[in-house]
């Protein structure tokens, strides 16, 4: 959510200027976003435990990148609305699957140390983002926040394919 939100605050109100769009329909941007992401998480985490985790990072990923790339290209406010809601659909499964994950290969025990880096670096990027969003909606205008974010979850993309193995262990179908 720190990519999809707190890097297009800056864009926002000349986002809604360009598109002759009020503030709050620019607002609501992000209720739409926030809405998806609540709600997605809720069955991400339940479809990861039953069909796999690296599926459904994977189509996370390509939502988000796909949706940004969308959003950097529109000229309407209603489809940047739509594809926020693509965005909080495919942020979802980052926060969801990454815990999960991270509890699959270290354990309950040995999970704690690494998500606590995990909510360092979170910490870090609600402060690092907003500073990236208005630098670059400062010096290229408020297209390249999306085009940013297409980018990071493209790359993202590129290693969870080539890198991300199935964590979710095999069901044991042998009969007792």
């Amino acid at each position: 959510p720190l990519l999809a939100v707190d890097l297009m605050l800056a864009a926002l109100p000349p986002m809604t200027r360009d598109l002759q769009s009020s503030p709050a329909m620019g607002q609501v941007t992000l209720s739409v976003f926030a809405a998806s992401f609540a709600i997605m998480q809720l069955l991400f985490g339940p479809l990861g435990d039953r069909f796999g985790r690296r599926p459904f990072a994977l189509v996370g990923l390509v939502l988000l990148c796909g949706a940004s790339v969308v959003s950097a290209l529109a000229d309407s406010i209603e489809l940047v609305l739509a594809m926020r809601v693509l965005q909080g659909i495919g942020a979802a499964t980052g926060p969801v699957l990454g815990r999960a994950i991270v509890r699959d290969l270290y354990g309950i025990e040995g999970s704690g140390r690494l998500m606590g880096f995990l909510m360092a670096c979170f910490g870090i990027g609600a402060v690092v983002f907003p500073m990236i969003g208005g630098g670059l909606v400062e010096l290229i205008g408020w297209r390249a926040v999306f085009w940013f974010a297409a980018g990071f979850s493209g790359v993202t993309l590129i290693a969870a394919a080539r890198y991300l193995a199935e964590t979710v262990p095999a069901p044991d179908t042998s009969i007792r």
